[in-house]
């Protein structure tokens, strides 16, 4: 008797094994490469959340007091922006989660505007308004992205010009209505910004992205051990929500691990 023979004959006689065994093998394999695609696509989606949600943490200077850091009136309150190096330095946070500005009221026209300028990334903010103001040249000219409510008042839109500080500068974006008081801001290049308010090199926030509230709670505390000089403000509702996302995937991801057990345990049985 063959060996192929003998094979086909218990294959017959087991036929209700054979089907819970090639069963058990699709829906492992189903699993496997469905882990790692959800995976890899909650990890993409998460973040997006998260970054969506915009900055949790913020490092003032330990003159600003938390209501007029959240009227934007900032005075004379100001930081080096060194200290804005000094913490990407650090290895606290990743550089794309961070960024450093220094806003000042100003008189444009008949209306008031909140003039921002930026450095680092702007990554996790939803609209990324300030796409292409990545970098500073010493030769181009620099220009201002306004937001939408000041752009309605001053009746500008993009390629008009805007004059700041008796400085003519070129509108290169109006943003959609956020109803923040972002409508009101003139984005610029940080060091743009210090040229304009004479102010040298220094900032009034520091930005971040912290997930979630133990994270954004440690985060603060080594970030005024590096910057003992500053205060750090956080957060908490954006920093609930960063957390209950990052809890709902990993509830997920434990309900596949389940699927996973069960399939493994149907096909021990299927040997018993």
């Amino acid at each position: 008797m063959s060996i192929s023979h003998i094979v086909f004959r218990e294959l017959k006689q087991r036929k209700a094994r054979l089907i819970t065994s090639l069963l058990v093998i699709f829906l492992a394999t189903a699993v496997v490469v469905s882990l790692q695609s959800i995976s890899d696509s909650s990890k993409e989606a998460v973040t997006k959340q998260l970054r969506n949600l915009g900055a949790n943490v913020f490092v003032l200077p330990r003159s600003l007091s938390a209501t007029d850091f959240y009227t934007a009136n900032y005075g004379s309150a100001e930081m080096p922006e060194s200290y804005f190096y000094k913490l990407t330095g650090s290895g606290l946070i990743k550089k794309e989660d961070v960024k450093a500005q220094l806003s000042s009221r100003v008189r444009i026209g008949d209306h008031q505007a909140i003039l921002t300028g930026e450095t680092g990334s702007r990554v996790f903010n939803p609209v990324n308004d300030l796409k292409g103001f990545t970098c500073e040249s010493k030769t181009s000219a620099p220009t201002v992205i306004l937001g939408n409510e000041i752009a309605k008042l001053l009746g500008k839109k993009r390629g008009n010009q805007v004059s700041i500080k008796g400085e003519k500068i070129t509108i290169t974006k109006v943003l959609p209505e956020k109803g923040t008081l972002d409508d009101i801001r003139i984005f610029a290049q940080l060091h743009t910004v210090q040229k304009f308010l004479k102010m040298g090199r220094v900032i009034n926030t520091i930005e971040i992205i912290g997930e979630g509230i133990s994270d954004t709670q440690n985060l603060a505390e080594k970030i005024e051990v590096v910057l003992p000089e500053t205060k750090v403000v956080t957060k908490k509702r954006i920093a609930q929500t960063q957390a209950n996302i990052i809890q709902a995937l990993r509830k997920y991801s434990l309900l596949l691990l389940i699927i996973v057990l069960v399939v493994g345990g149907i096909n021990i049985a299927n040997y018993m």
